[in-house]
């Protein structure tokens, strides 16, 4: 998932590979590539993005202070 911010500079750059999900999904970022025109630099680049935001929130989530009890 990307920030509704680098979803549309996506857009904006291939409207033809990139297209938002529907709903509120696509609001929140989600969106969809197509692969069969996409190539292997643009596909990296693009899940390099959504990656380096997941990262980000994960490492948001550990440092909040938030502990993890023993699992049951």
């Amino acid at each position: 998932m990307l920030t509704p911010e680098i979803q549309a500079e996506f857009v904006a750059e291939a409207p033809d590979l990139f297209v938002l999900a529907a709903g509120g999904w696509g609001r929140m970022g989600v969106t969809h590539i197509r692969l069969a025109k996409a190539n292997r630099d643009l596909l990296t680049g693009a899940l390099h993005a959504a990656w380096k935001v997941r990262a980000g929130k994960n490492a948001a989530t550990r440092t909040c202070g938030r502990t993890r009890g023993p699992r049951r």
